[in-house]
């Protein structure tokens, strides 16, 4: 029987199973995603991420400890949002387009939050050297999983529905292995 390590970091865990499932579907998603939209598109939804994100990080930057405590809600919010997103393109009610479009605004105000409540997640679970330890490991374990997702998208194209339900399990995951902890973490 395996017995996994219990001194394996979750947020580690988080990174490299969410980063595997979006490494084997991007390449898919992406693709029919990008066939779907034209330069001002791209550009209008570049636009809007960064002006959102520019208000969104400064909030943060003015209000952390408070904002930090709905950091599980958003958690919440982004997985259901996102089920919802995927659900409707599955259906075909959303097209590609519309998930384009759905996953740009939902990335900059979403997962722009997630990203700040991370950070101070981060930051409150580690100090000076282990964070340096852990940011270097992330990138590590990260690199590893997307060797292996994209080597096999590379040698099997996924049907485009399973990819958009692996986009959706990577995002679940990660939000799931971040909610424990951050329920475990004292803020």
């Amino acid at each position: 029987m395996l017995k996994l390590n219990k001194n394996i970091d979750e947020l580690l865990i988080a990174g490299a199973l969410s980063n595997l499932f979006y490494s084997i579907a991007y390449p898919i998603v992406h693709t029919i995603t990008m066939k779907s939209i034209n330069s001002n598109i791209m550009s209008l939804t570049g636009l809007l991420n960064c002006v959102l994100v520019a208000i969104i990080t400064k909030m943060w930057l003015n209000k952390s400890k408070e904002l930090y405590k709905i950091f599980g809600i958003m958690l919440g919010i982004e997985v259901v949002a996102y089920g919802i997103l995927t659900g409707l393109f599955l259906i075909k009610v959303a097209d590609p387009l519309m998930y384009f479009i759905g996953d740009a605004i939902m990335g900059a105000i979403i997962t722009r939050n997630i990203i700040c409540g991370g950070t101070r997640l981060k930051s409150l679970r580690y100090e000076g050297e282990a964070r340096e330890e852990f940011d270097n490991k992330t990138t590590y374990y990260c690199t590893i999983t997307s060797i292996i997702g994209y080597g096999f998208s590379a040698l099997i194209t996924l049907p485009t529905d399973l990819g958009f339900i692996f986009m959706f399990i990577g995002i679940a995951v990660d939000n799931i292995f971040y909610y424990k902890v951050f329920k475990n973490t004292k803020y």
